[in-house]
């Protein structure tokens, strides 16, 4: 929850502190009253980057405040350690803000200590939600993808080994898995996209390379290529193009990572370095 949010000499705004209480608080005003700042001192503590022109007529500098309550267990999300090392001893919330400077820097900073502007934003992000008319910035935050799929896998799954699921995630409320391409007694490690072509390159540690077919709808399938609890089967859909580097016994190999760039497809070998392969062998 926001608590607290503090403006100095942004835009228009000489000076403004806002007192907000639990539960909804609707900021409403004529055109011009300066509801649009607000929602810019909001993106600032988000990381969006500042300008000079931010800075209101006559004023040395700008600066932005909130305070803000923080969930349990916070600190321990990845990302957040360099942010965890700056809180104060028995502090229960959190204190961001922002400086911007006449020749156009920012400083940042979290319970008044110094800090990036990326780790303010790697906090920002996971407490503040903004949206608006044809924006909202939430969904094209990666960190927020990866929220919405854990939440949609969960913490306590069963064993999967050598899966790969399609998530359908058109609504981000409501994930669905769709279909899912298993190689059984494999694991898979990595893989890797040729978005133009429309090729997903998967890395299994024994199995070697698959290339899959991930042009179109993958959720859409007849009763005949669904696998036993519903979703689409990519291998009995046909979307299995090519194997490489597929351990034969006679080579020993073992598919760590794989990257495709232009033409050719690299994997890592831990047994025997890296592989280049021509990727046009791998389509049809």
């Amino acid at each position: 929850m926001l608590h607290r949010l503090r403006i100095e000499n942004l835009a228009l705004i000489r000076e403004a502190e806002l007192e907000l209480g639990p539960g909804l608080t609707a900021i409403t005003g004529e055109t011009g009253a300066g509801k649009t700042i607000l929602a810019q001192a909001v993106g600032l503590l988000l990381g969006v980057k500042g300008d000079a022109g931010f800075i209101g007529a006559d004023a040395p500098e700008a600066y932005v405040e909130a305070e803000l309550d923080l969930p349990d267990g916070f600190f321990e999300e990845e990302g957040l350690q360099a942010v965890a090392e700056l809180r104060p001893d028995d502090e229960d919330g959190i204190v961001l803000a922002r400086r911007i400077f006449p020749d156009g820097r920012t400083r940042a900073y979290v319970w008044g200590r110094s800090a990036a502007r990326e780790d303010l934003a790697a906090v920002g992000e996971r407490l503040i939600a903004m949206s608006g008319q044809f924006q909202q910035r939430r969904l094209a935050q990666p960190a927020y993808h990866l929220d919405v799929l854990d939440a949609f896998v969960g913490e306590e799954q069963p064993s999967r080994a050598g899966d790969i699921h399609v998530v359908d995630v058109t609504d981000f409320n409501n994930p669905r898995e769709v279909a899912v391409y298993n190689m059984a007694g494999q694991g898979v490690h990595n893989f890797s996209v040729d978005e133009q072509s429309g090729v997903l390159y998967a890395a299994y540690y024994e199995g070697g390379v698959v290339a899959l077919d991930i042009r179109g709808d993958l959720g859409t399938c007849p009763q005949s290529q669904r696998a036993a609890d519903g979703r689409c089967d990519l291998d009995r859909m046909g979307r299995v193009m090519a194997f490489a580097l597929r351990n034969t016994g006679r080579v020993n190999l073992a598919i760590w990572g794989v990257h495709w760039q232009g033409n050719y497809l690299y994997a890592s070998d831990m047994q025997s370095g890296i592989w280049k392969v021509n990727v046009s062998s791998l389509r049809r």
